[in-house]
Formats: C-alpha cells, structure tokens, sequence
C-alpha cells in the first residue's frame, strides 16, 4: 500500500514551486534604476562642505532633462542638458542591466555590485570605478541605493589633488539623488542632492 503521507509532501512541494515561480519578481534593469521617459526631469540643490562638516548652501540649481534617441543598432541612449551634468557624459547608452557612456566606459552595472567596473591607468595617475550597495538618507526615508565611487590615485609629479574621489548614489526608481565631488579650483566638497524629480509619461 503507497504511502499517503509520501503524496501529501509532494504536493505540498510542487503547490510551494508553481508558486514560487508565479510570483517571481522580473528581473530588475538600468532603466528602473534610471527612470528614462523623454521630458523627465531632476533638479539639484548645491552646498560645499569644509573638513568641519559646516555646509554652505550656494543659491543655484543644476537641472538635468532628458531626451531619449536610438543608436543605428536601435539600442537606446538618453541625452541630458549637455556637457557634464553631475559628472556624468551628455550620452548614456542603457544596455539591459547596465549604463555606458559613448566609448564603451561603464557607469552602472547591475551584474557587478560590489566590483570595480573599470580600472585607467595613466602616467600621472590611476583610476578604479567601483559599485557598492549602500543605503542613502532622502526625505526622512532611508532608501536601497548603488554607490559608483571614482577613485583616483595620483603620482607626485602631477598637480592633482591625491586620492580624489568623486561618489554617485543611484536609488531605484529615482536615479541619481545624490553627487559629491570636489573641483580641482575649490578647498571644499561639492554636495548635490536631488529636491524635486518630474517624471513624464
């Protein structure tokens, strides 16, 4: 005679499986990090932090827009307001899971948080890109963000500050929400941190 209780638990296993696989979550990509709709748009306050941690905040707003194109492979790309806004190239070219800009040089990659992204070597310095997970204080809410840290490395013939590091957190949903970094001409940090997002249908 079968065993009834050998039947209950194969079911009670394949009823768990069929769930499971109902209710997977997709598969996240650079563009739900990204919120990428022609028209969207961030705008950014400015302040400057000195090694006391005293912020002064500078009166103008840095607004960055979107307008979306497709490259000849039909692969999309968002222009921004030009130039470097928030550090980042005029161009961005979203690749399923990750973020390049127009040479191939990658600033977002959800395949490799917690890796360095990509290394430059130069006679006057090097350079590492690198992904953490992280959480980032906005609104009062304490939100999931990926932190790509550009850290230099600087030899002692070149004029450049040492060890300059420039920090982007992206946050799902949102994108950038917070920029520092400290300009070559300045004594103290520039902190950029997103106070409005419109988003466009």
């Amino acid at each position: 005679m079968k065993n009834p209780s050998f039947f209950l638990v194969f079911s009670a296993i394949s009823l768990f499986w069929s769930c499971a696989e109902e209710t997977a979550m997709p598969e996240d990509r650079a563009v739900d990090w990204w919120p990428v709709q022609i028209g969207s748009e961030w705008i950014y306050s400015t302040t400057w932090e000195g090694s006391s941690g005293v912020q002064e905040l500078d009166p103008i707003k840095d607004t960055v827009s979107i307008q979306i194109a497709r490259d000849e492979s039909g692969a999309l790309y968002v222009t921004t307001n030009g130039n470097y806004e928030l550090g980042l190239p005029n161009a961005l070219f979203f690749k399923n899971r990750r973020i390049e800009d127009g040479t191939g040089t990658v600033w977002f990659d959800l395949d490799r948080i917690g890796d360095t992204i990509h290394r430059i070597e130069r006679s006057s310095y090097r350079e590492a890109w690198i992904q953490e997970a992280t959480a980032l204080e906005w609104e009062g809410q304490s939100l999931p963000a990926i932190q790509l840290q550009r850290v230099r490395e600087v030899y002692a013939n070149f004029n450049y500050p040492s060890n300059y590091t420039l920090s982007i957190w992206y946050v799902k949903g949102l994108g950038i929400v917070r920029y520092t970094g400290k300009p070559l001409s300045a004594e103290t940090l520039q902190v950029k941190q997103l106070v409005s997002y419109r988003a466009e249908p």
